[in-house]
């Protein structure tokens, strides 16, 4: 029987690619998370080594701030592998080292906080609960805007302004408060519906516009017309709502001001950043705006940095923990 405290080994990936002074790529760390603090992102880091024809960890896990960086040069692993998870503050590495593509954890590691992933996307705690406490936690809808493209979204109330930030929304406006997931997620849904705003904004929408202007003032204008909407259709929205809602406080009762959301990155940008996916990475680093990190390397690039969890990176040096 598999022993889950021994972790698995991930296999390594071995690469013809050099940095810029000829020195190898050959110093691999598992990327355990990367996320949004107040100070910034944080990417959590697990050092591997070599055993056999695979990697295994090799020491603690520690963090570090991307914001310091000025200049990268690392690989990228072609495949992810589960992040493990953490217990008690403990760090847990999974006992099979699955492959993963979806989700930064495979089904095993990932029951254990999550028992039932689809609560991520279309909670239905309505028919019984799913076990996971962050479904029991208050929420808000919000309204979002990235240069006066907007989105409504929904997440718990405690880390709204984390929320905004993943995103990389220039300003966030909580709406409403509800009692837990499924109510959240069923208030979004009639938001959308009701007011025809969208619940979710592309990408290159949004890599294109950090090279305008912010104009905070109209965008924190427009939020709150939208709010107004909302108290205004209020009786539309709710119209259909089952008796398994729970709304907390309604948009009259919320009274949460629009944030502006500041990031370690000057803008405007000088021109909209190309998305880079080559699994090679180097160039002068100029900041970071929700997922992505914005580099130079021949031209703006931006790096989704969100997708890293589960990769193995190798880089040339072992880095400073």
């Amino acid at each position: 029987m598999m022993d889950p405290t021994v972790p698995g080994k991930i296999p390594h990936e071995s690469g013809v690619d050099r940095a810029l002074d000829g020195a190898l790529f050959d110093v691999p760390y598992h990327v355990l998370g990367y996320e949004w603090s107040e100070d910034g992102p944080v990417l959590t880091l697990l050092p591997l080594a070599m055993e056999g024809s695979g990697l295994v960890p090799d020491g603690r896990h520690f963090e570090i701030r991307p914001v310091k960086w000025r200049e990268v040069e690392f690989r990228i692993s072609r495949s992810r592998h589960c992040t493990g998870r953490f217990e008690g503050g403990e760090y847990i590495p999974c006992p099979l080292s699955e492959e993963v593509t979806l989700f930064s954890q495979c089904p095993s590691c990932m029951s254990h906080d999550i028992p039932d992933p689809d609560c991520i996307f279309e909670p239905h705690c309505n028919t019984g609960s799913c076990g996971a406490s962050f479904c029991r936690k208050e929420h808000v809808v919000y309204i979002t805007s990235f240069r006066g493209h907007h989105k409504v979204g929904m997440t718990q109330l405690e880390r709204y302004l984390t929320r905004g930030r993943e995103q990389g929304a220039d300003i966030i406006l909580p709406l409403f408060v509800l009692k837990d997931r499924y109510s959240a997620r069923f208030m979004e849904k009639e938001v959308s519906r009701t007011l025809k705003i969208p619940q979710s904004v592309r990408s290159g929408v949004k890599l294109r516009s950090w090279s305008g202007p912010l104009r905070m003032s109209e965008q924190r204008k427009a939020l709150e017309r939208l709010k107004e909407r909302v108290v205004s259709r209020w009786k539309d929205i709710v119209g259909g709502m089952p008796p398994s809602v729970n709304i907390g406080k309604g948009p009259e009762g919320t009274d949460i001001p629009p944030a502006e959301l500041d990031y370690p990155l000057e803008e405007p940008l000088s021109s909209p950043p190309m998305r880079y996916r080559k699994k090679v990475l180097r160039g002068e680093v100029m900041g970071f705006k929700g997922s992505y990190m914005i580099f130079r390397s021949g031209g703006l690039r931006a790096f989704r940095m969100g997708e890293l969890p589960g990769s193995v990176l190798y880089f040339r040096d072992r880095l400073e923990s």
